[in-house]
C-alpha cells in the first residue's frame, strides 16, 4: 500500500501536495502570518515555545519561521537583532497580567506605553512583549500578512 503511495506521489505533483502537505510561513519577513497560525491551529504561546527551542528568545528575532510537513520549526533570524528573553505581555489582544507583575508593571503603565507607540487598546494588538534590552515590541493586527509567500511547489 504505501508503495502504491509513493508512486503515486511520485508522479503527480498535485496527490503530492495532498499527502504531504507544504510548509506553512508563520513569521515572513518578520512579519506575523496570523492566517497561517490559525490554520494549523498554533496559538502564540506554542510558537513562542517552538521559537525557544530554536534559540530564538523573542518574537522580533525571526524574520522567517517556516513550520515544515514533518512538523518541525525552521527559523530565520534576523542578522542585526541580539538574543534576549521577552515576556509576553499581550496575547491576541488579551493583557497577561501575571506577565505584567512578573516584571513589575501595571495595566496603566502598559496602556501608556501602547499609546505612545499610537494604538489605543490592548484589542488592537495581536502580541506585544517585553525585554529589559530592547523595551516593548508590538504586533498589531494591522501588520498581519496578506500575501503568502510559497517556498515549495
Amino acid at each position: 500500500m504505501i508503495y502504491i503511495i509513493e508512486l503515486v506521489v511520485q508522479k503527480q505533483h498535485r496527490s503530492s501536495q495532498v499527502l504531504k502537505g507544504i510548509p506553512s510561513i508563520l513569521v515572513q519577513d518578520g512579519q506575523l502570518n496570523t492566517k497561517e497560525l490559525a490554520k494549523n491551529h498554533i496559538e502564540l504561546e506554542q510558537l513562542r515555545s517552538l521559537l525557544r527551542a530554536q534559540n530564538c528568545f523573542s518574537l522580533k528575532e525571526a524574520k522567517y519561521v517556516i513550520l515544515e510537513t514533518s512538523g518541525e520549526v525552521s527559523v530565520m533570524k534576523n542578522e542585526e537583532v541580539n538574543s534576549t528573553l521577552a515576556v509576553l505581555l499581550i496575547d491576541e489582544g488579551r493583557v497577561e497580567v501575571k506577565a505584567l507583575e512578573s516584571i513589575g508593571k501595571t495595566e496603566e503603565w502598559l496602556l501608556e506605553e501602547i499609546r505612545k507607540k499610537g494604538y489605543e487598546k490592548p484589542t488592537d494588538l495581536v502580541y506585544a512583549e517585553w525585554s529589559k534590552k530592547k523595551g516593548l515590541y508590538i504586533v498589531p493586527y494591522s501588520k498581519e500578512i496578506n500575501v503568502q509567500l510559497r517556498i515549495d511547489g
